[in-house]
């Protein structure tokens, strides 16, 4: 294989993407927020599986040509779309009502998340 993939990888991409699946399974519980909090967490929790994709592609490939691609994706791409995603989205959650976002299981999936 042309890059190697831990367990490690396996857990993040999967601890990251049961964050995304409870922010769309509890979608409606965001109504009370004037801003699209949900779409900005689902995005935002997806960027941060690219981002870990690209790192693993950048620092484990076999192969140069696949490194200077995943660079190039990184830095030309995932990093300025991110940053002003996550921008945007910190503005639109500043912005919101108190208790626009629901109480959830989600500090206990950051506990989690943090052990990997």
């Amino acid at each position: 294989p042309c890059v190697r993939l831990k367990v490690s990888d396996f857990l993040f991409i999967s601890f990251v993407g049961m964050f995304a699946v409870d922010v769309i399974l509890h979608w409606n519980t965001y109504n009370a927020c004037n801003q699209p909090i949900n779409l900005w967490l689902v995005v935002a929790y997806l960027l941060l599986i690219l981002f870990r994709i690209a790192i693993i592609c950048m620092v484990r490939s076999t192969f140069d040509t696949l490194r200077l691609i995943c660079l190039a994706f990184f830095l030309l791409g995932l990093l300025p779309v991110s940053l002003i995603w996550n921008i945007l989205g910190t503005i639109w959650w500043i912005k919101s009502p108190t208790g626009c976002i629901p109480p959830s299981r989600l500090p206990y999936m950051m506990l989690s998340l943090i052990h990997i």
